[in-house]
């Protein structure tokens, strides 16, 4: 009986848990299409996600896709300057012809022009020149816009559409329309539709046909839900400002040719008053800069990539909604219902796992098949079930916690349970604290995980009390420090509390040599084995005191400064150390010790930069180390001021003095990594940790 009723609450839970799951899918592809309320935009923005992210991982993971069919002129201010063009008015056509005239000489294929060209230009000699050079050219593709407007007293919606003079009409290759339809983010993604009776296609399109491009002739085409592959962040197709393109010394010989070449503006407005011709990215979803710095990707660009899908026919497709549907409401009753069965914690666990899962998956979908689902409507499943999972399961457990306790109850004395229900009174219990400034110490066995592999629980009980046995009694307690907490195999201890002591910066910087230079001999299963302890040092204002609940405190000390000397430990090993302190702790004392300034880091979850040291010795030894922390010194140094060769040989000096210094290798592989990126001009030599 006591089976099936259990089962009976897993199941019911479970079951909820799957229909949560459907009615979570089935919310986000009801409003995932069309729409103009705020809930479309914000499930479309949700479900957007799901085709950025691929696009994001790939072109970041794999940044060889190359671009080899398509060169952009851009329009830009610097142009405007050196051509004497106005910066927001109309350039004189004649200069159009005399970049096409280029482009022929050069062997360019094709010439696109994202550019509108409507009635006669002013100067008719302009026009005329303009036109010679299309016809001498014989493969231009200009652009054409159109323009709603409210027709007739009812206000019905009409176009009008923009197109250049007759004499142009005669000459070009091809017209396409210009305008873009970006989603509710204004990215983006789609390439537009193609109707076979429009009298105009997207300018996409007409380049691709002048091109006689394979695509053009393909039925299916016209089918399928075409969305953009972006090749890269904005900046990724190769590009050239106007004005160099024009001139005969910037550019190498043939850079054009058997180039399509894309002509259009890159921050200039077609009128003063518009808005720049730009959009986001994908990449600019996810703040991601392009190869010019940029956030947003220039219409031509956006162009130029939908030129490129159709010439090279890799658009990307969405899956059909007869397989997507279906796909996301069966994912959702799963997790869900899988999830309520897991503990709250091995829940979440799963849940993460899985949502590194779709992202795979996502991102395996569309590298290998071109295809992507909305599987981040997946991820919202995944988090609306785990916290179901946390709920149902904490509402379980909180009732067989109370079960438990009555139980308990039954052996404490009626009198003693009444008046503790009734007073409460545990006055020696009570949790209380203050603020103080302590000198803090966390301690970690190196590779304490392969040490202890294999041995018997008894026999790595006795082995650590040893090592617990020697760090205090012969460390922390012979320098009046205070252990607060064991936590594994680590220590974490902190000195100027419960007592002051106006010297604890040095008490904590010997015992933390006293606790290095300790070995305890495992001498059970690995018999001369070495302890080694990896050891962190801070200096701060901390909460300390006592803290828990009424029916159990513990005295312990909890804080950022606290955090930050385990973050110290932790350094130890990236940079191959055994000691390190902040300067607030080393900087004080810093004459009574031998010590080496390590550089500024910045750790996770700290928004400022902290000076980090090596503690090496006492001061009486400082002449055994002098030789290579002078070199440190200088390689440190030539790294704050970008001077790489100069830095990297003074570490291998350090090297050379001693094999194996872990600073020295970490500074060398940065510097590896720096000579490939572009610093901040204010950097200041300061290193940021990613990881804790």
């Amino acid at each position: 009986m006591h089976l099936i009723k259990k089962f009976l609450r897993n199941a019911l839970g479970s079951a909820i848990g799957a229909l949560l799951g459907i009615v979570i899918g089935g919310f986000f592809l009801m409003f995932s299409e069309g729409g103009g309320t705020l809930v479309h935009k914000l499930v479309q923005e949700v479900v957007f996600r799901s085709y950025d992210i691929p696009l994001i991982l790939r072109n970041t993971f794999k940044s060889d896709i190359p671009v080899s069919e398509v060169v952009i002129v851009y329009i830009d201010e610097e142009s405007a300057d050196v051509l004497k063009q106005p910066l927001t008015g109309v350039w004189d056509r004649a200069v159009h012809g005399q970049l096409l005239q280029r482009l022929k000489a050069d062997g360019a294929s094709a010439a696109v022009f994202d550019v509108v060209f409507t009635g006669d230009s002013p100067n008719p000699k302009s026009d005329e020149q303009f036109v010679a050079a299309i016809k001498e050219f014989g493969n231009v593709v200009l652009g054409v816009d159109e323009t709603p407007f409210a027709a007739g007293r009812s206000g019905a919606k009409a176009r009008s559409m923009d197109v250049p003079p007759d004499a142009y009409l005669e000459e070009v290759s091809g017209l396409g329309k210009v305008s873009l339809k970006p989603e509710v983010d204004l990215v983006v993604r789609r390439h537009p539709i193609v109707e076979t009776n429009d009298l105009f296609q997207p300018l996409s399109w007409a380049a691709a046909v002048a091109m006689d491009a394979s695509i053009t002739k393909d039925p299916e085409f016209f089918e399928r839900r075409n969305w953009l592959n972006y090749y890269g962040p904005p900046g990724w197709i190769p590009n050239v400002s106007y004005w160099r393109a024009l001139a005969a010394d910037e550019l190498k010989p043939g850079f054009f040719r058997n180039k399509v070449v894309y002509v259009g503006s890159r921050t200039l407005t077609k009128t003063a008053g518009e808005r720049k011709d730009e959009y986001p990215s994908p990449h600019s979803t996810l703040s991601a800069q392009g190869q010019n710095g940029g956030l947003f990707m220039p219409g031509v660009e956006v162009q130029a990539t939908m030129f490129l899908n159709l010439v090279r026919n890799d658009m990307i497709q969405r899956m059909p909604k007869t397989q997507e549907i279906p796909l996301i409401l069966a994912l959702g009753a799963a997790v869900g219902a899988g999830l309520a069965a897991l503990r709250p914690l091995f829940a979440t666990i799963v849940g993460l796992v899985a949502a590194g899962c779709l992202v795979l998956l996502g991102q395996l979908m569309m590298t290998e098949t071109g295809y992507w689902f909305a599987w981040t409507i997946c991820g919202i499943q995944l988090i609306g079930t785990i916290a179901w999972s946390v709920v149902f399961n904490s509402w379980r457990s909180l009732l067989q916690n109370r079960l438990l306790t009555q139980s308990i109850a039954m052996y404490l004395s009626p009198s003693q349970a009444k008046r503790i229900a009734r007073t409460g009174d545990a006055s020696m219990l009570q949790p209380g604290a203050v603020k103080q400034t302590i000198s803090i110490l966390f301690s970690d066995i190196a590779n304490f995980t392969t040490m202890s592999e294999g041995m018997d629980p008894d026999d790595l009980a006795r082995l650590m009390n040893n090592y617990f046995e020697s760090a205090v009694t012969h460390c922390i307690y012979k320098t009046e420090g205070t252990v607060v907490k064991f936590i594994g195999d680590a220590i974490f201890a902190i000195w100027n509390a419960p007592d002051p002591q106006e010297d604890h910066r040095e008490r904590a910087c010997r015992g933390a040599i006293l606790l290095r230079d300790q070995v305890s001999d495992f001498g059970v299963q690995k018999p001369g084995l070495e302890v080694r302890t990896r050891i962190g040092l801070h200096c701060g204002e901390a909460s300390v005191g006592n803290f828990g609940s009424r029916a159990r405190v513990d005295f312990t000390a909890f804080g950022e400064n606290v955090n930050l000397s385990s973050r110290m430990e932790g350094l130890n090993k990236y940079l191959g150390t055994s000691i390190l302190g902040t300067g607030d702790v080393i900087r004080p004392v810093e004459q009574l010790f031998t010590t080496r300034f390590l550089g500024k880091f910045q750790l996770k979850g700290f928004k400022k930069a902290v000076e980090v040291f090596e503690l090496i010795d006492p001061i009486d030894k400082a002449g055994e180390s002098r030789a290579y922390r002078e070199h440190f010194e200088k390689g440190l140094a030539a790294f704050k001021k970008r001077s790489w060769d100069e830095a990297v040989a003074a570490f291998s000096c350090v090297l050379e003095i001693k094999p194996g210094d872990g600073p020295s290798k970490f500074y060398l592989k940065q510097i590896e990594e720096s000579r490939s990126e572009v610093l901040p001009a204010d950097w200041d030599g300061s290193i940021e940790l990613k990881e804790k």
